[in-house]
């Protein structure tokens, strides 16, 4: 260790970011049992690469000029399954950090803030820009599933923010 390495700016490579993301999606998909739904692993991808860029960017941890790099290989991995062009996907991606940011602000500062946008973004519209079209309230954003949904994304969050914590502390 050289004597000027500790005053070195500390950054994340996209490589990692995408590596952490694509590890929280599997650790999801396992440990809700959603085995073979690509369209929610695809949702739930877009969200994990969404915490590590935010947690990356806020902390002043991100490459300078990365970001190119970074939605390549996040297209990359949704166009595995899903035949969008890379304009759908810039637009759904901006749509989807503003939305979750919204959305764990609620869930976070609220004891009674149920994510119905965040839970309708993964597992009901995943690729399109309005996450509540053809969705009845009704049917589909009963108490009983959001609850459990609620629960279970707490408890996801708090993994992986413990992860990121731990893993990059200044």
């Amino acid at each position: 260790m050289g004597l000027f390495d500790r005053f070195k700016k500390k950054t994340v490579s996209v490589d990692e970011m995408i590596n952490r993301a694509n590890r929280w999606t599997n650790i999801y998909m396992n440990q809700y049992a959603i085995q073979n739904n690509v369209d929610i692993k695809n949702g739930i991808h877009l969200f994990n690469t969404w915490v590590i860029w935010d947690y990356c960017l806020n902390n002043d941890l991100i490459e300078h000029g990365c970001h190119k790099d970074f939605l390549a290989k996040v297209l990359a991995f949704i166009w595995k399954t899903k035949d969008i062009s890379g304009e759908e996907f810039l637009a759904l991606y901006q749509n989807r950090f503003s939305l979750y940011k919204k959305e764990m602000r609620g869930l976070l500062s609220s004891t009674s803030h149920f994510p119905f946008d965040l839970y309708f973004a993964i597992y009901k519209n995943q690729y399109s820009l309005d996450h509540t079209k053809n969705i009845d309230m009704a049917k589909d954003a009963r108490k009983d599933e959001m609850c459990e949904f609620t629960s279970k994304f707490i408890n996801f969050w708090n993994v992986i923010n413990l992860e990121l914590v731990t893993q990059y502390k200044k």
